[in-house]
């Protein structure tokens, strides 16, 4: 945890310098990282850092686009409508710069989002989309995660 804390605060320096660009990497990682951990406020607030960061990193904007659609579909802090209209921005913006691994992640997302609303029809479309990408892509560990939200939802 103390890893973690330094890690904010250097982002959070980068910021207050104005160094938003520099910092993007750091603020998706560290955000990712505390939302597995269940700190959704720090999560959301990096996020925040690295999507003011995405007009200097356009390449950046997909993974961002798709931390913010985690963000909102997690039980905390549940916002069924912003979570889809992230995945699908993000999915948009992947697809424009051929970031196949990011599409995938998304239908991941739409997939759990789905099946957290009840549509069952969705849910099987977007993870079987997740599911074919990830095993052309051989991505075995997301290939596994999709699988098992398929069985999960059967």
């Amino acid at each position: 945890m103390g890893q973690l804390r330094e890690g904010k605060e250097l982002v959070e320096q980068q910021v207050a310098r104005g160094e938003l660009g520099n910092s993007v990497h750091s603020c998706q990682a560290l955000g990712r990282t505390c939302l597995l951990l269940g700190h959704i406020e720090d999560a959301q607030q990096l996020a925040r850092h690295a999507s003011e960061a995405m007009a200097a990193r356009p390449h950046m904007v997909p993974q961002t686009l798709w931390l913010l659609g985690d963000i909102a579909s997690h039980p905390d802090c549940f916002n069924p409508e912003r979570a889809e209209t992230y995945y699908r921005n993000s999915m948009a913006a992947a697809e424009a710069q051929g970031q196949r691994p990011f599409v995938a992640h998304c239908h991941l997302g739409l997939g759990r989002l789905s099946s957290r609303m009840g549509k069952r029809q969705a849910v099987t479309e977007h993870l079987s989309i997740a599911a074919t990408m990830y095993r052309d892509m051989d991505m075995r560990f997301w290939l596994g995660e999709a699988e098992a939200l398929m069985r999960e939802s059967s």
